[in-house]
């Protein structure tokens, strides 16, 4: 496993794992309205900003998490 900082690079890759996780773990919860509107895109926009201090794991050049 590597840990390292995300690059502008890994956005679509984040996106992409948060919005799986999101709708797994949270979906149910939520409006579908609101559900509606978490696409890849939501996640990418949400995580742009925070890219410089977000820290990615990797195995096997695969996204493993991030936080």
């Amino acid at each position: 496993m590597i840990l390292r900082f995300a690059a502008p690079a890994d956005l679509d890759r984040i996106a992409a794992l948060y919005q799986s996780v999101w709708h797994e773990a949270l979906a149910r919860f939520m409006p579908a309205e609101e559900v509606a509107l978490r696409d890849a895109r939501f996640f990418a926009v949400r995580m742009g900003p925070r890219l410089s201090r977000t820290l990615i794991a990797e195995v096997d050049g695969a996204l493993a998490g991030f936080c």
